[in-house]
């Protein structure tokens, strides 16, 4: 298991990770992680595509720095130098550099301050474009860069901020399992002191490849989760309720547009008031309506999916349990269907929520500007051929991320029933150096689907950074020329 592991390492170490020789430019915009995505859209990705961890993001030198502190702090809590007791919390933050984390708050607060920003430049610029002189308009010119200023940056800094926030978690997770499963494998009093080289009797049988489903996911796959919960009848209403929703969204911000086409003695009519805040109440009160409903139906969904896979597992042979380690059934019960019951549902509502909101997004300015709709056609249709992009890898990263989370808890399982035997013939050693790896192999797909979805975050923010810059300086034009011709 040494020469397998050491073999496996050293090929490993010949495929550099780009990110270790990016330069700012590529790691603001996460450019390095093209490399992936252009792999993923011509083939299927494979495990030997991924990109290499950096040692630091290693689950053995996580493990070590967090052994370490841990000693240290149980140390210094025998000693009586700490009073409050020993914290495995103050052991994680310790095992890891301050700059890290200096890194997560600097461009938190760099967000923070953007998003803050944005809303002030906005209402000094609606504040110039109210006035009747247009004697010092290139003020609004100013505050209209503020705006796209800021929202650049905040779009850098949140991206920058969720990457490595997450990347932390991500070592915090592979320090926590390295030093619980050391826990596990220390020997105990009565250990046998035997010693030999039984490599025959760690072979198993057989196990048969994980499969997993590569290529496009089609929309009739959609039609059957939602169908699972529901008829066909109910299936419809649902997906017309989601645009009659969206129609009462917008109606509010339509009746303010017709309010400002009207004179200024017009517009302070106690009735227009009354019919604003019963459009607003409207769209609240149907938008509640639509969440309840759509993720009941979705969680009934849910309810069937886990009984049909319950159903054809009570009715399985034996062979299916020899074949099939324990690991990859737990992780179809719990992780796959946690999935389905808690996020899927959330997300899929929000996914339509976002898409909708789009549309709305564009369709009301053009009503009030049509000279929108030229930059946002092509900004549209760079959208849509950037999100297919991205979507060809990220599948196929999702379904290689299910399949190689079942041997670390198959892995924790064999450790778990053969324990015994492990500590008599002293492998603990082998089988810690197998917990780092199939660690490693998780973490691997764990940190291209991180740096994956953040080369999305950013080019999708950057798009709508150039329609936020069309529309204001449009507006501060068409302002600009009505009052001339005044």
């Amino acid at each position: 298991m040494d020469a397998e592991y050491d073999r496996l390492e050293s090929e490993l170490r010949r495929k550099s990770n780009p990110k270790r020789n990016a330069n700012i430019f590529s790691i603001l915009s996460f450019w390095w992680v093209g490399e992936l995505l252009a792999i993923g859209n011509k083939r299927p990705l494979e495990n030997d595509d991924l990109f290499y961890l950096l040692d630091e993001d290693k689950t053995q030198t996580s493990t070590e720095k967090l052994q370490r502190t841990w000693n240290e702090e149980t140390t210094s809590f025998a000693s009586n130098k700490r009073k409050n007791g020993h914290r495995l919390l103050n052991a994680i933050i310790r095992a890891f550099p301050y700059t890290d984390y200096m890194v997560i708050v600097s461009t938190a607060l760099l967000a923070g301050v953007c998003n803050v920003l944005q809303p002030v430049f906005l209402s000094l610029l609606l504040s110039e474009l109210m006035k009747s002189s247009d004697e010092e308009f290139w003020w609004a010119y100013i505050y209209a860069a503020g705006i796209c200023l800021s929202s650049f940056v905040r779009a850098i800094a949140t991206h920058q901020w969720n990457y490595h926030a997450y990347l932390m978690a991500l070592r915090w997770k592979s320090a926590t399992i390295g030093i619980v499963y050391k826990k596990m494998e220390e020997p105990s009093i009565d250990r046998l002191v035997n010693e030999g080289n039984l490599e025959e009797e760690f072979k198993r049988l057989e196990i048969a490849e994980e499969d997993r489903v590569i290529g496009y996911i089609s929309w009739k796959l959609y039609w059957h989760y939602m169908r699972a919960g529901m008829r066909c009848i109910l299936a419809v209403a649902v997906i017309t309720l989601l645009l009659i929703v969206q129609g009462s969204l917008i109606l509010p911000d339509w009746w303010l547009l017709h309010l400002t086409s009207r004179s200024h003695d017009q517009q302070h009519q106690i009735e227009d008031l009354y019919i604003y805040g019963g459009l607003v109440g409207g769209a609240v009160s149907l938008s509640i309506i639509r969440a309840a409903v759509f993720l009941n139906a979705l969680i009934n969904s849910s309810k069937h999916l886990h009984n049909s896979m319950l159903s054809e597992i009570l009715k399985a042979t034996v062979l299916f349990f020899d074949t099939n380690p324990i690991g990859r059934i737990l992780n179809r019960f719990s992780r796959d269907i946690g999935i389905v019951d808690e996020l899927l549902p959330d997300v899929f509502l929000e996914a339509v929520q976002i898409v909708l909101f789009c549309v709305g997004a564009v369709v009301l300015p053009s009503i009030l500007n049509p000279w929108i709709i030229l930059p946002a056609t092509p900004l549209m249709m760079i959208f849509i051929v950037i999100g297919r992009y991205f979507l060809k890898t990220s599948r196929d990263l999702r379904r290689l991320e299910g399949v190689n989370r079942s041997p670390v808890l198959s892995h924790f399982s064999d450790t778990l029933m053969g324990l015994v035997t492990i500590r008599a013939y002293k492998r603990e050693d082998a089988f810690l150096k197998a917990l780092y790896r199939y660690q490693d192999d998780h973490n691997q797909i764990w940190f291209s689907i991180l740096s994956t979805t953040r080369w999305l975050g950013v080019r999708l923010d950057m798009i709508c950074v150039s329609f936020v810059t069309s529309v204001v300086f449009l507006a501060i034009a068409t302002q600009s020329g009505s009052g001339k011709s005044r």
